[in-house]
């Protein structure tokens, strides 16, 4: 198995993780069903995710808002730039 496919979510005001799957493939029904298991009867405000395109609509379905986490935009400029 990969390890790279992790998926995880984070209580950031507490800086505690409270859900962690690893998956052989991090696809759109994966995340789905990670984020929908995870969060369920848990207050929700964002999901802050890498800049993969798979996130965005299924953070909007299930009711999120949405960021960007800063180190993956600012990795993406850097290798931009260079």
């Amino acid at each position: 198995m990969d390890l790279k496919n992790e998926i995880f979510i984070f209580i950031v005001k507490e800086y505690i993780i409270v859900a962690d799957e690893i998956y052989s493939e991090e696809n759109s029904t994966n995340i789905q069903e990670f984020l929908t298991e995870s969060t369920l009867n848990k207050n929700k405000i964002v999901v802050t995710s890498d800049l993969d395109d798979k996130y965005k609509p299924i953070i909007e379905e299930l009711g999120f808002k949405h960021q960007w986490c800063l180190f993956h935009v600012f990795k993406n400029i850097n290798k931009k730039n260079t």
